[in-house]
């Protein structure tokens, strides 16, 4: 599928994921109008959603209450832009991985369960033992051995003692649906519980800044254009996430743009109007003038056409897998889940994905669906009273 000025729509997203997760706040602005142009704007904020649960969910808990308060806000092309612009800032400051981590390792039966501290929720009832050190883990932010203790008890049995939240709705609301992300939103709200009260001030970035409406408000102008084709898709980021990121480098996409008429039926900007542009010689001539006011792809510089299209980054006998996706994005601390990069080197994320197949970061919540299960004693798991000795 091809957007308003001709990019490969799988790449804008994820060049837009990426940028954020840069801090390119620039870059990100040109993404996010590229969809909003495509009338893609609901797919805009389900990947800012994305970045923000991977990247953003403890240095900004308050980012999704800000932002995605009300469904009427998804309509709106300048609260999207103020909701990238904020991630990107703070992703720029730093990136918190932490529920990849947690669920990295929380699919791992090697991981045990730490044991609690006595400080325990006040005027709570426990039926089991598991509950109880579930809340625990809860109350003392105990995150790795909370979504242990989840997965053990399941919904009916812990949401009790988890806060009500609007995150799953919220993720309904914007296309991120299924089991993996049921999974993944639940494991997100147990360290959204634990980071909410923490960040309480007004975030430094909740408006645009002077440079970049101006940059957005020139982009508008040149709608169309070939110059409106400013930014390239950085090939970095489109490991396994695409389309062209699943193929050889023998491979290559740019035939797309030199058959637009067999791409267009397939893309939702552009099927309509080409349906009614097919329909006459007259049509078609006023479609073109219409749309490519400029010149046809046909006609663009090789670097022109390379800013969308290309060969496939595959390396001849490079393989996909999960592993690979995580190091490429998952890069910053991960505060609920210390010295995950030291454990890592033994966490086998056993998932080789076949050539051709497009791989996600949710895939990750598979490894939580076939881990082994796991069983601990119940006096392993009341809490104890620790004590930090220093030699």
């Amino acid at each position: 599928m091809l957007t308003r000025h001709l990019y490969r729509f799988d790449e804008v997203k994820v060049a837009l994921s990426y940028s954020i997760c840069r801090g390119r706040a620039e870059e990100a602005a040109f993404w996010c109008q590229e969809l909003v142009d495509s009338g893609a704007i609901v797919q805009a904020w389900a990947v800012l959603l994305e970045t923000w649960l991977w990247q953003a969910l403890v240095l900004d808990p308050g980012w999704i209450g800000d932002t995605c308060y009300n469904p009427d806000v998804l309509s709106k092309p300048e609260e999207l832009h103020r909701a990238a612009y904020r991630l990107s800032m703070v992703c720029r400051d730093g990136r918190d991985n932490s529920l990849w981590a947690v669920l990295v390792l929380g699919s791992n039966e090697s991981v045990v369960p730490d044991r609690p501290c006595l400080r325990l929720p006040t005027q709570k009832a426990y039926q089991t033992t598991l509950q109880k050190y579930f809340a625990s883990c809860l109350f003392q932010g105990k995150v790795l051995c909370a979504w242990w203790a989840y997965s053990k008890l399941g919904p009916d049995l812990a949401e009790p003692y988890m806060r009500g939240s609007s995150l799953h709705k919220i993720m309904e609301t914007v296309g991120l649906v299924g089991t993996e992300w049921t999974i993944i939103g639940t494991c997100a709200r147990i360290i959204h519980q634990n980071v909410i009260d923490i960040h309480r001030a007004p975030s430094p970035y909740s408006s645009l800044p002077p440079s970049l409406e101006a940059s957005i408000k020139s982009w508008t102008s040149i709608t169309g254009r070939r110059s409106r084709r400013l930014y390239p898709i950085p090939l970095e980021c489109l490991y396994g996430r695409t389309v062209r990121g699943t193929m050889g480098s023998k491979d290559t996409t740019l035939a797309e743009l030199r058959s637009l008429e067999d791409q267009f039926p397939l893309s939702p900007f552009w099927a309509s109007p080409w349906s009614q542009a097919s329909q006459s010689d007259d049509a078609l001539e006023e479609f073109y003038g219409a749309y490519f006011p400029d010149d046809i792809p046909d006609e663009w510089s090789l670097a022109d056409q390379k800013k969308s299209h290309g060969p496939g980054i595959l390396r001849s006998g490079q393989t996909l897998d999960l592993a690979t996706l995580g190091r490429l994005w998952m890069t910053g601390e991960s505060r609920f889940a210390w010295g995950f990069y030291e454990w890592s080197a033994s966490v086998v994320l056993n998932m080789e994905i076949d050539k051709g197949c497009v791989l996600d970061l949710a895939d990750v919540a598979q490894l939580y669906m076939t881990r082994e299960d796991t069983s601990v004693a119940d006096e392993l798991l009341e809490p104890m009273r620790k004590m930090l000795i220093v030699s």
